[in-house]
């Protein structure tokens, strides 16, 4: 008997989005729109 084929998750084909969790005020308005390069630079200031 051969073994059933493997179902592997499907990869994604596009980037999405950051989603960021943390309890109390946010340091950044959620308003404010960042590039990727932006958001590595106001994190490495945080």
């Amino acid at each position: 008997m051969e073994p059933a084929p493997s179902r592997a998750a499907p990869l994604a084909v596009r980037p999405g989005s950051i989603t960021l969790a943390r309890h109390g005020e946010p340091a950044l308005s959620r308003k404010c729109m960042l590039t990727s390069d932006q958001y590595r630079e106001w994190w490495a200031r945080y």
